[in-house]
């Protein structure tokens, strides 16, 4: 049963643990921390590039072109896109800092950075091909 819950369900039966069993609360901290600090800016890296990579024409169109409001470039919606895929990375690595977690921070900023650049000249016939200096603009931004 417990392997088949969702992550809030998840979730609430770990806090109904901790309530019940407050001993346990320490050692819950202890696998919580070691668990949000263990970021390996590899594995990071390659889901940076497999979230920008996996964009595709479709979700290109659906972005630009003629609008009710007027008209949006293709390269403008494809650098929307590409600035919207990375949000969540860049979240979690807000998500350390505010932890005060810095070697987690430095480890997610660093698979971004490096995920990015592995994309640099790749997938010129989807949403990146709008976009070629996403990656190294983007890039070169955080680390100037």
């Amino acid at each position: 049963m417990l392997a088949r819950l969702n992550p809030v369900e998840g979730a609430g039966v770990l806090r109904s643990i901790l309530e019940r069993h407050p001993e346990l609360v320490a050692e819950a901290e202890e696998i919580a921390r070691v668990t949000v600090t263990d970021v390996e800016a590899a594995a990071v890296a390659e889901n940076v590039q497999q979230a920008v990579l996996d964009l595709d024409i479709d979700d290109l169109g659906a972005r630009a072109g003629r609008k009710s409001w007027g008209y949006v470039e293709p390269t403008e919606a494809a650098w929307e896109l590409l600035g919207e895929v990375l949000d969540p990375f860049l979240e979690e690595m807000k998500r350390h800092i505010d932890l005060g977690l810095e070697a987690a921070a430095t480890g997610t900023c660093a698979g971004i950075v490096l995920g990015l650049y592995r994309c640099r000249g790749k997938n010129s016939d989807q949403v990146l091909g709008w976009a070629e200096d996403f990656p190294t603009e983007t890039s070169h931004s955080w680390t100037a």
